[in-house]
């Protein structure tokens, strides 16, 4: 093939590209190394922008080497050496570099023969020992001949001086242009890589958008940063769309998917707001036992408009439709967490058989509303309080049960962390008979409102206040705290269990109770029950009390009702509190005097035990 051919196919080549093609054979090392050839190496560096010019001291081969060829030291040959010394013309490594140097604090009187001006510092007063003895050596040749008086060796001398001068000035210039074009080469390539990479960006960004996908999916998973310098070939889409399809499809899915739960959401703060309006159409005794919001949800026309396609709005007629049925999925509610109540449960209750249980649930459903029907809750969080929560009825369990057990939207009615009792039912019927009442009448409401005061007979140290001056006290309680106690007792596991029976139970006489009555009274005592009344259906407006005279003087003075009916004019809501844990008995009373009688006396308030009871 003629030289002017392979001279001009190697001009389209970089330096580097020289080098490793002057290194494959002979022939093309002499034809490259040859005279010929430096217009080929001055082209090569001339078409890299900011690329240092090539001293007149050194050839265009020796000079690519040592700028664009390996990066290794010229005296050790380790690699990974980046650093050029242009004064010296040399890549070196530290370690060369500091053993070749001669540095002119540590060397004065070595170097005294020496004029070191003459020679190249890479450094402030630094020199490379071969350049220095190089010059040495020409400046003794020199001196020499002025010794011996040959004809004009003092101008020569002189002139070598000073073109060596002139030459070390050129060469220390020459270097700060070399590194000043190094600075903005290296600049200029971050640009020009970044250009490319933008230019990528942008090509593989209109590529995906061409077929289809969304804007804002292939911005989420395509970044400029992560493209690679290059030409934009088919190939190269290939494999760009192997590796970034299926995350855009992946980004895609989760943006529909946020985008659909912002549509339910909004659809169930529409039906949401439905059941609020039909919860205020109730009365307050009747939301008592209604089922938390969440629970619509789970309702099958409820669940079918919520999860419907999200790009399709719902019609006003389709919520309407959901408003006309919410009484029937209520009721179906209702009835679906009284089966469940009763198939769990009633197989125990009183220890009655199958087929006594039958003819109870057939003769009368509503056994889930007594006082005896008790259940434990052993949600975690009040087991570490060390709390004892107790439900009396189906009321409070309903109520404890979805507002403060269930997860919001949950999909099930489970009453798993609420067991039902045993034990704590048969206290319930031992007070229930205690104060005259039938078991199987006997409400929550109605127990509440005979506000009778009781003192465990047992004989336990949890059941005894302790010996005072004027004999022993025991903690007076009513019946949620009796029941409290006894469950408490029961499942203690740090000592033997109170074991409280029908008559390990003493109810206080009238006497008694009214003095009880008036030290809670005056020292504000709170029982944790809240009474409501049942013509107030503003729950903005309606009024809780702690106290049943509260409730009674609110009943009288603006309902005008002197003599109410509980659990049709005033009842004990279930949804704030009555069924929460109940607190230390803070009233004592005196159950044998000093002298081992028995006494009944005026109660008397202590207030600083407090932590010693529940």
């Amino acid at each position: 093939m003629p030289i002017d051919i392979l001279f001009e196919v190697f001009s389209k080549l970089s330096p580097r590209d020289l080098l490793n093609l002057s290194r494959t054979t002979k022939a093309f090392r002499q034809l490259l190394l040859s005279r010929k050839a430096m217009s080929v190496w001055l082209n090569a560096r001339l078409a890299i922008p900011y690329s240092p010019t090539c001293p007149a001291d050194v050839s265009e081969p020796y000079w690519a080497n040592l700028v664009y060829g390996e990066h290794k030291c010229q005296e050790c040959g380790r690699i990974n050496v980046r650093r050029i010394v242009f004064e010296l013309r040399r890549r070196l490594c530290s370690a060369c570099l500091t053993a070749g140097m001669i540095a002119l604090q540590k060397n004065t009187k070595k170097l005294q023969e020496y004029d070191l001006e003459l020679g190249r510092a890479a450094t402030k007063q630094q020199y490379w020992k071969a350049d220095v003895q190089a010059v040495a050596t020409q400046l003794g040749r020199l001196r020499r001949n002025v010794a011996e008086d040959k004809p004009g060796a003092e101008d020569a001398l002189e002139s070598f001086k000073r073109s060596r001068l002139a030459y070390v000035k050129a060469v220390l210039k020459h270097s700060e242009e070399c590194r000043t074009a190094q600075e903005k080469g290296a600049t200029y390539r971050i640009d020009d890589t970044n250009a490319m990479r933008r230019l990528r960006f942008e090509q593989v960004y209109a590529k995906f958008i061409e077929i289809g996908y969304n804007d804002a999916d292939v911005q989420e998973v395509i970044h400029e940063g992560h493209m690679r310098p290059g030409a934009f070939t088919d190939r190269a889409w290939a494999a760009l769309r192997r590796q970034y399809e299926p995350v855009i499809i992946e980004q895609r899915e989760r943006r529909l998917e946020t985008e659909n739960q912002d549509v339910r959401r909004a659809r169930r703060d529409i039906i949401n707001k439905m059941y609020q309006e039909y919860v205020l159409s109730k009365s307050p005794r009747e939301r008592t036992v209604l089922p938390h919001a969440s629970y619509m949800f789970d309702f099958a026309p409820v669940r079918e408009l919520v999860n419907s396609d999200p790009h399709r709005k719902p019609s006003q007629e389709e919520y309407n439709s959901i408003k006309t049925k919410l009484p029937r999925l209520v009721a179906e509610w209702v009835a679906s967490a009284d089966a469940q109540l009763l198939d769990r449960y009633h197989a125990r209750f009183h220890g009655m058989s199958s087929s006594d249980i039958i003819e109870v649930v057939d003769a009368d459903a509503s056994i889930l509303d007594l006082a005896t029907f008790v259940a434990l809750c052993e949600n975690h969080i009040w087991q570490r309080q060390s709390q004892v929560v107790v439900t009396f009825g189906k009321g409070e369990f309903l109520a404890h049960a979805s507002h403060m057990i269930q997860p919001m939207y949950p999909t099930t009615l489970d009453f798993n962390c609420i067991p039902y009792v045993e034990f704590g039912a048969a206290a319930a019927v031992a007070l229930v008979r205690l104060v005259g009442l039938d078991e199987t009448t006997a409400t929550p409401s109605l127990m509440d409102a005979m506000d009778a005061r009781f003192v465990c007979e047992a004989d336990h140290p949890s059941c005894r206040a302790g010996v005072r001056a004027g004999g022993s006290f025991k903690h007076v309680m009513d019946w949620r705290q009796c029941v409290a106690h006894h469950v408490r007792e029961r499942r203690s596991a740090w000592h033997a269990p109170c074991v409280s029976t029908s008559t390990s139970w003493r109810k206080l006489n009238e006497d008694e109770r009214i003095a009880v009555l008036k030290v809670e009274y005056a020292r504000c005592v709170v029982r944790r029950q809240l009474w409501c009344c049942n013509h107030c259906l503003d729950p903005d407006t309606a009024m809780l009390y702690d106290s049943r005279r509260g409730a009674l003087d609110h009943l009288s003075n603006v309902h005008g009702i002197a003599d109410p009916v509980y659990d049709r004019d005033l009842f004990v809501d279930p949804g704030h509190g009555s069924f929460s844990y109940s607190p230390r008995p803070n009233v004592l009373i005196c159950v044998e005097s000093a002298d081992g009688g028995k006494a009944t006396g005026a109660p008397l308030a202590v207030y600083e035990q407090e932590s010693m009871w529940f």
